[in-house]
């Protein structure tokens, strides 16, 4: 039932910059986690999604959603002059009272609702130690199971029917198993070998990881960049919800990549 009573978009913004440690957490330079765009101050409707898009704001202005939380920004193309449709965007915001809440790395990253976490809690893995640093803090997740690989890729097929790509030139039987989602680019790549992970679970590779895999002997797992990164966005909208006692939404602007 929607609650009656408006929540102060500041209130909402600390709980989850708290929740996260948005203040605490070091991120790329063009990331400005937490609240982007404000709006007149009241919430009533809370919405989630994984990128700020026009289609995303617009499903989220359908939904009567006025305070959307997504995962990427505004600013990961750069800061951009106000005209054209990212003008526009600004706009539509203003115009329909939405204000936007950005997290990312401190959503990749926490132990607990994030990305990486709930990954490896629905792949029923025990986590063992981190990896995949930036600037001292842990992004990643290193796990271990007794699964064999084949049972592990039908797992990722099940939470990834749409997305999965696999390179299988590791073990049949994994030991240990890394996790990031999002992007896993070469520095990724090539950070497996110091914490002796032969099988990799990230969103995206680019075409040498075909080649690093079979010289490496890795099991690499892309099982797209944007199906890697609901979790968290999800799991802070049940949060949210529960806390203030508001109606929420997730937008799935669905992507395959």
């Amino acid at each position: 039932m929607n609650n009656l009573i408006p929540i102060k978009t500041e209130e909402i913004c600390a709980y989850l910059d708290h929740l996260l440690s948005v203040p605490l957490i070091r991120d790329f330079p063009n990331a400005y986690n937490g609240l982007q765009v404000e709006n007149e101050g009241n919430v009533t409707c809370l919405g989630g999604a994984v990128d700020a898009n026009p289609e995303s704001l617009r499903l989220a202005i359908q939904n009567k959603v006025d305070f959307l939380c997504v995962h990427h920004g505004l600013h990961g193309f750069g800061v951009r002059p106000l005209i054209g449709n990212y003008g526009q965007f600004y706009k539509t915001c203003f115009s329909h009272n939405v204000a936007i809440y950005s997290v990312h790395l401190p959503l990749d990253m926490h132990p607990i609702v994030g990305h990486n976490a709930s990954i490896s809690r629905l792949l029923h893995l025990t986590n063992v130690d981190t990896f995949a640093h930036f600037e001292g803090q842990a992004v990643g997740i290193v796990a271990q199971t007794e699964k064999s690989r084949q049972q592990l890729k039908q797992d990722l097929e099940k939470l990834f029917p749409r997305s999965l790509h696999s390179l299988e030139f590791g073990p049949i039987f994994p030991k240990r198993i890394g996790i990031v989602s999002g992007s896993g680019g070469q520095t990724l790549l090539e950070k497996v070998q110091k914490y002796s992970i032969d099988t990799l679970i990230t969103g995206e590779v680019r075409y040498a990881a075909f080649t690093f895999a079979q010289f490496y002997n890795l099991n690499i797992y892309a099982c797209g960049h944007y199906a890697t990164e609901v979790f968290g966005i999800k799991n802070l909208l049940a949060a949210a919800s529960k806390q203030f006692n508001l109606p929420h939404v997730f937008i799935d602007v669905e992507s395959d990549l």
